[in-house]
């Protein structure tokens, strides 16, 4: 009698355990599919706009010439074109430093837009990134790029 019921306590755990670890298997599998959707979807839209990125600062190192004299308007064309329509629909895709990066370019391009509300010290920052910060962080943009497309 007490083998009976053995027997049945051994066959009841195993069906648990092989019920439990079927069920660990599907959810493992089905994860592992989701992921793989999730890259096909946007690995292709991950990896085009680190291209528009790419292509966006090499105009920003070779067209833009921080001793021009018309630096600002200068730097509102570049960002009219490009960033508004290439760049910044995809500020989800890019890595927290690139992102860093496009948000100083972001908030740049809106004291230049509205240079007649700044405050003094606003726009002296505005011209201290036109001089100098624009070009360096294109440069600095760029290597990002490079380090991180190995990974895409």
């Amino acid at each position: 009698m007490n083998g009976v019921i053995y027997s049945l306590i051994g066959m009841g755990i195993g069906t648990i355990l092989g019920g439990t670890i079927g069920l660990i298997n599907t959810c493992l599998t089905n994860r592992a599919n989701y992921r793989l959707e999730k890259l096909k979807m946007h690995g292709g839209a991950k990896l085009e706009a680190y291209k528009n990125l790419f292509a966006f600062a090499r105009i920003i190192s070779n067209r833009y010439h921080p001793l021009s004299d018309t630096q600002i308007s200068d730097f509102t064309r570049i960002m009219d074109g490009r960033f508004e329509k290439e760049i910044r629909p995809n500020l989800l895709y890019y890595s927290p430093q690139i992102s860093e990066i496009l948000e100083e370019y972001d908030d740049m391009y809106f004291r230049a837009t509205n240079r007649g509300d700044l405050t003094e010290e606003s726009d002296k920052q505005l011209q201290e990134f036109i001089n100098k910060g624009f070009f360096e962080s294109a440069v600095k943009l760029k290597e990002l790029i490079k380090k991180e497309s190995s990974s895409l």
